[in-house]
């Protein structure tokens, strides 16, 4: 099982006594979480590995003697199409206040401290790997921890680590919530040989053979089970009271009176590295009030009352073993034809009885035979192979539509040729074929949604003293703010333990993506538009496109702007501090610079482009006009020559 970075000794505020039954305590957790999740775990582990190609069990291989048993395994094709949905639909982390004293500035700094945190934990594959192993087998996992980001002070980091194993989480049955936040207690275990273990923690782990039944869960056949144990400890208990004018208060109204009151405990995570018998490290108080620990679920449906998880493998294994069966058979039918057995007669052997023997298994470019004295016309013969079954062949295409519509993914999703001929129809296919997987690409986004909940109070215990740090933009453009009391250049400051913060996500394509579609987009408005308008939205074009010094063009662009066309003046870049991050309600940082006065000959510009789009305004009409002239000449002129007509005509009947 994985073993997984635990926090750091640095980060524990104090160390308290353990108590005497505290060990017992934790092998009871451990025993209840087994009981409840082994069926599950079971399943899920059996799906993973049937992905991973183990179709056949030992008994039906057995059965079958040495004749073939193919593996055709395309389920991790399958698996792919939903890694490849959850990878490019990455969901987006923002922060936003949920109290009174939360600042909406602060919550964009926030915001773009967890998108540093997630680029420098390379989180996007932390996320697929968590989104993969939700597909395959209906669990995924991930953690949140802290480390020293020096050896020169006391600063820590905060990152976002792969759980490689998701079966080496045990969680609290008594939690309700699908994060399973709200349980006691959480276990990430891992299994090491004695050895290991000797070398690891200076001692011997449990001896096994007088231990008894209370420690079968603290050995996995000759390893010793080691695991971080986080659990949940009340510190203290705190009372808040409605008063007689409805207003909160900590304390009791004159002569103790009040409405209502109500008592919350106040709790703290800690954590424990154990091994069933003793605390090998720890205890150690975790960071934020959260488990630093997230889960990831499958597609889940409760039956007799118990909640089944799965991945895509669940309900197509009898179609995919239907499958290899087949194309087992058909293959062997094949096969076997070449050396289908010849009818010969003993007096046709003669001496040549050891070459016919070898005529299965070598080739030779003939066969001598012995001529019978008493039938001279009597030779060996070799009967007539079968051919393939079309029953057979049929069996073969069954199975596979069976497979394909047991997981819910055709070959249209596949890029495979499909009955589907229209690019309507083929729309259509795929659609329905990502709303059926579309359940692993929203748990994993509700999975990163812990997470980043999870950052969030973790940012102001690691990131609790004055100083600068760096942040990224919405562009993943790199800032510089001032945290805690540090000055900015805005005289803006941002206490980042003042308020309570809250998480979303938002579940599309990535940035880079939005970006690309944005510039696409606009190359096929810009033909369409004057030049006059192009020029008022360069600076913005440039901003968003991928390339070498677009950055420098947009900035040049946008001082050349006629003044009051922009929002906010004119900055560069490298400096921008609060009105990068889009500002309180949209307005300008506090103390900004009155803005530059306006510029003569850009105004005398501005006017003459007036004057000049008025004057062709003008003509238009002008050339409007004179068409309508030449249009009534030539309805008058018609009617002209339809009188003379009718005058001649008129002439010609009478002259008859």
């Amino acid at each position: 099982m994985a073993k997984e970075k635990a926090p750091k000794k640095s980060a524990a505020v104090e160390t308290k006594p353990i108590k005497a039954d505290h060990m017992q305590e934790i092998r009871a957790q451990m025993d209840r979480s087994v009981i409840n999740e082994q069926d599950e775990r079971d399943q899920g582990n059996a799906d993973t590995k049937f992905i991973n190609g183990e179709h056949w069990t030992p008994e039906a291989k057995a059965s079958r003697k040495g004749r073939p048993c193919l593996t055709i395994n395309d389920l991790p094709t399958y698996l792919d199409q939903i890694d490849g949905a959850i990878r490019s639909n990455k969901p987006g982390i923002t922060v936003h206040g949920v109290d009174s004293v939360s600042d909406p500035a602060t919550a964009l700094v926030i915001s773009g401290l967890v998108r540093r945190i997630e680029r420098q934990s390379s989180a996007s594959r932390v996320y697929g790997y968590a989104g993969l192993h939700t597909a395959a087998g209906g669990r995924g996992a991930f953690r949140v921890v802290t480390e020293f980001s020096n050896d020169e002070d006391m600063d820590q980091e905060i990152f976002i680590r792969k759980i490689k194993n998701p079966y080496s989480v045990f969680y609290d049955p008594d939690a309700l919530q699908d994060d399973k936040q709200d349980g006691q207690y959480f276990f990430i275990v891992e299994d090491i040989s004695v050895d290991s273990y000797n070398r690891k923690y200076k001692g011997s782990p449990i001896d096994f053979s007088t231990a008894g039944a209370g420690f079968n869960n603290w050995r996995s056949g000759e390893k010793v089970r080691v695991a971080e144990y986080f659990y949940r400890k009340q510190v203290d208990t705190k009372t808040i009271y409605v008063l007689e004018d409805g207003s909160l208060s900590k304390e009791a109204g004159e002569n103790g009176k009040y409405k209502r009151k109500r008592e919350i405990p106040i709790t703290e995570i800690w954590w424990e590295k154990v091994d069933g018998k003793s605390i090998l490290e720890g205890p150690i108080k975790v960071n934020g009030p959260m488990f630093p620990v997230v889960l990831v679920w499958g597609k889940e449906l409760c039956v007799d009352g118990k909640v089944e998880v799965r991945g895509i493998a669940r309900h197509s294994k009898d179609a995919v073993r239907m499958y290899d069966y087949w194309r087992s058979s058909h293959t062997e039918t094949v096969a076997l034809a070449p050396k289908n057995p010849y009818l010969i007669a003993d007096t046709l052997l003669g001496e040549y009885g050891d070459v016919w023997k070898k005529a299965a298994d070598e080739l030779y470019f003939y066969l001598p035979y012995k001529t019978d004295p008493n039938n001279p016309t009597l030779r060996p013969f070799r009967e007539q192979p079968p051919t393939g079954s079309p029953g057979m062949l049929q069996e073969i295409a069954l199975a596979g539509q069976d497979k394909k519509d047991t997981i819910g993914i055709q070959d249209a999703m596949l890029g495979k040729k499909s009955n589907e001929r229209s690019g309507v129809a083929l729309r259509e296919r795929r659609q329905t074929g990502e709303l059926g997987h579309y359940a692993y690409v929203d748990n994993t986004g509700e999975g990163v949604k812990t997470g980043g909940k999870i950052v969030v109070g973790m940012i102001p215990f690691v990131f609790d003293r004055k100083k600068t740090i760096r942040i990224l933009g919405p562009d993943y453009k790199e800032k510089i703010v001032g945290i805690n009391g540090e000055p900015n250049k805005d005289g803006k400051i941002y206490n980042l333990s003042v308020g309570k913060y809250d998480v979303d996500i938002d579940v599309g394509p990535s940035y880079s993506t939005q970006r690309d579609e944005f510039v696409d987009k606009m190359g096929q408005i810009l033909p369409n538009m004057t030049p006059e308008r192009v020029d008022m939205i360069s600076d913005i074009l440039f901003d968003e496109m991928d390339m070498p010094r677009a950055d420098e063009i947009a900035k040049r662009f946008r001082k050349t702007l006629p003044p009051g066309l922009l929002d906010d003046p004119v900055e560069d870049d490298d400096n921008k501090d609060s009105s990068m991050l889009g500002g309180a309600e949209g307005s300008p940082p506090p103390n900004m610079p009155a803005p530059p006065p306006p510029d003569p000959l850009m105004e005398l510009k501005v006017q003459e482009q007036t004057l000049k789009n008025e004057q062709e305004a003008t003509k238009l009409k002008g050339l409007e006009l004179e068409n309508q002239i030449k249009e009534a000449k030539l309805v008058g002129e018609k009617g002209n020559i339809a009188a003379e007509v009718e005058a001649l005509l008129a002439e010609g009947g009478g002259a008859e």
